[in-house]
C-alpha cells in the first residue's frame, strides 16, 4: 500500500485522509452524519458530527437524527495497520537447445511458478525461442490455477500493487493487487507469442501479445517497445519508445495497468550520462472503475544523471 499517495505520511492515503497535509489528524465526521463540514478534526471536536449537542451531552451511537447519540464516520483505512502487505513468489525454468548454429537457433523450455503463502500456481509447457536473421520469435502455451497471474513484478507493478476502489456503499477503499489476485477463481489456459525484429541493424522493434481466458475472464497483455540503434548517433547512448498493458480484460483501454512513454539517454561527459524519461500513467482516484479527467491521467518526466564504470 506504500504506493498510494500520502503528503503528511502518517498511514492514511490522501484521498482517504480528511487533513491530508497534517499527520496529526484524519478524520472530520460532519459530512458522514449530514452536516456541513467545520474542518475541526475529531480529536479534537466538542461537537464531532455537527448537530449541535456536545458529544459529551449524548449516548454514543450511529442512529440518523437522534439528537441522544453522535454520529461518526469509522476510522480510515491506514497503512500501517493494514493486512495483505506483503506477497512473495518462487519460480523455475528449464531449457534445452535443440538446434544450435550460427544460422538458426531453436530451443524448448518450460517453467513454472508459484506464491508461496496461497498456492496459486501455473506452468508453460511447452515453450520455444527461435533465432534466426533478423528475428527473435518465442511462443509459450500457459495454464493457470486459481488466484494467479504472471509476471506479477512487471513493468507496471508499482502502478498497480495498490489501487482504490469503490465498496457497496460507494466508500471509498484501497485493494492492494494481492487481494485481487485472491478474487480470481478461474483456471485459465491460453497463449503468449512474441517476436523482435532488427530493421537494418538501425532500428529494433519488439513486440508481445497474451490472452488467457475462461469465459468472460480474460487477462490480456500487449506490449511493445522500438529502440534505436545509436552506435552511428555520437553523444547518444540509447533512445527509445514504448507501450505496455499488462493482464487487462480489454486492451487499448485506459487502466491503471497501462504505461506509454519514451526513453532518452545522452553522454554528457566520458562515463556520465543524462537520462530523461518521459511517461503517461493513469490513477483511478474515484475508484469507479474508470479512468476519466486529467486528475486521474499522470504525466511524469523523469530527469537522472548515471555514471558508468
Amino acid at each position: 500500500f506504500a504506493s498510494l499517495p500520502d503528503t503528511d505520511k502518517d498511514g492514511v492515503p490522501n484521498p482517504l485522509d480528511d487533513f491530508p497535509d497534517d499527520r496529526k489528524y484524519s478524520k472530520d465526521s460532519e459530512p458522514v452524519s449530514g452536516y456541513e463540514r467545520d474542518y475541526v478534526p475529531d480529536e479534537i471536536d466538542p461537537d464531532r458530527d455537527g448537530d449541535g449537542y456536545t458529544d459529551n451531552s449524548q449516548i454514543p451511537g450511529v442512529v440518523n437524527n437522534d439528537p441522544d447519540t453522535t454520529l461518526l464516520k469509522p476510522d480510515p483505512f491506514n497503512i500501517k495497520t493494514a493486512d495483505d502487505k506483503d506477497q512473495f513468489a518462487f519460480c523455475f525454468d528449464i531449457g534445452y537447445p535443440v538446434v544450435n548454429s550460427s544460422a538458426f537457433k531453436l530451443i524448448l523450455y518450460s517453467q513454472a511458478a508459484r506464491f508461496g503463502d496461497h498456492g496459486g500456481w501455473g506452468f508453460t509447457i511447452p515453450g520455444f525461442l527461435a533465432k534466426f536473421a533478423f528475428i527473435n520469435f518465442y511462443g509459450e502455451h500457459r495454464i493457470f490455477n486459481e488466484k494467479f497471474i504472471p509476471e506479477y513484478y512487471n513493468q507496471t507493478y508499482e502502478l498497480e500493487r495498490a489501487t482504490f476502489m469503490q465498496d457497496s456503499t460507494g466508500a471509498l477503499i484501497p485493494v492492494a493487487k494481492k487481494q485481487k489476485l485472491m478474487a480470481i477463481n478461474k483456471r485459465l489456459q491460453g497463449f503468449v507469442v512474441g517476436a523482435d525484429f532488427n530493421i537494418g541493424n538501425l532500428v529494433i522493434f519488439g513486440a508481445e501479445y497474451q490472452n488467457m481466458a475462461k469465459g468472460a475472464f480474460k487477462f490480456k497483455t500487449f506490449r511493445s517497445s522500438l529502440d534505436l540503434n545509436t552506435e552511428f548517433i555520437p553523444k547518444v547512448n540509447s533512445a527509445g519508445a514504448y507501450y505496455y498493458q499488462m493482464n487487462v480484460n480489454k486492451l487499448f483501454e485506459k487502466s491503471e495497468g497501462t504505461i506509454m512513454g519514451y526513453k532518452f539517454e545522452y553522454e554528457i561527459a566520458s562515463g556520465a550520462f543524462l537520462i530523461l524519461d518521459y511517461r503517461t500513467t493513469y490513477r483511478d482516484m474515484n475508484g469507479d472503475g474508470k479512468i476519466s479527467g486529467d486528475e486521474e491521467t499522470i504525466r511524469t518526466t523523469n530527469i537522472q544523471t548515471a555514471f558508468k564504470f
